[in-house]
């Protein structure tokens, strides 16, 4: 996924250029072990050498000497703990928060029209959510303009629309409802063919890409029933 690669590119520059100076997480208690016997590791792989070695060796360490470690071990974390602490106060972890948050957003934007163009174009053009809507709809269509209307300025467009509103409100209740029914019958149909498209392989992939990205999955039935 070249989106994927792409942030984790971003994430990667802003940890170099941010994190450079964050304070080092502490030891474990083996790794302190394996540091104190390093000179001892006899080099190579294999029983009793390398890895090998030093796990035996830690093996056959008693408590006290255990615990010695574990001690170590707690300072290490709690200096650690501290020195974060301080560091997340100043400007350098800011910026590093700032940006992985841009990333964040710059990325799901991306994905999003990605996503939007690769699989929901296809899918069931949502119908108009108003009686009135229908009503412009079919106005529109008896002078010609089928589909989406012509381009208009803007004061065009508002006095048009204030024309079917005084068209609109001219119509006794008994028209006014039977735009509404075939609001309904037009949403009933869509919500059928959403659910008929959401069977479809494509729609499976779509939640399948939405998950590895962790974006949101958009809904297509999204609408309050009327």
């Amino acid at each position: 996924q070249f989106l994927q690669k792409r942030v984790v590119v971003k994430n990667r520059e802003n940890r170099l250029v941010n994190l450079r100076d964050m304070p080092k997480k502490p030891k474990t208690v083996y790794a302190l072990f394996r540091e104190d016997i390093k000179e001892e590791v006899p080099s190579g792989k294999g029983e009793g050498k390398g890895m090998n070695f030093v796990k035996n060796k830690f093996s056959e360490i008693d408590a006290d000497a255990k615990l010695k470690y574990k001690q170590k071990e707690a300072e290490l974390r709690e200096q650690y703990d501290e020195e974060m602490k301080s560091y997340k106060e100043g400007e350098t972890w800011k910026e590093f928060t700032k940006t992985s948050g841009k990333i964040k957003r710059e990325m799901l934007t991306e994905a999003m029209k990605v996503m939007t163009l690769k699989f929901l174009n296809d899918a069931p053009k949502e119908p108009p959510k108003t009686a009135f809507a229908i009503f412009v709809g079919e106005k529109r269509q008896a002078v010609g303009e089928e589909g989406a209307p012509k381009k208009k300025s803007r004061q065009a467009a508002k006095d048009e629309v204030a024309e079917y509103k005084a068209e609109w409100a001219k119509l006794d209740k008994e028209t006014q409802n039977v735009y509404d029914e075939k609001r309904k019958e037009k949403t009933k149909q869509w919500e059928a063919e959403v659910k008929t498209y959401m069977e479809l392989p494509k729609w499976k992939e779509y939640m399948e890409e939405a998950k590895t990205l962790k974006v949101p999955v958009r809904s297509l039935l999204h609408r309050k029933k009327k």
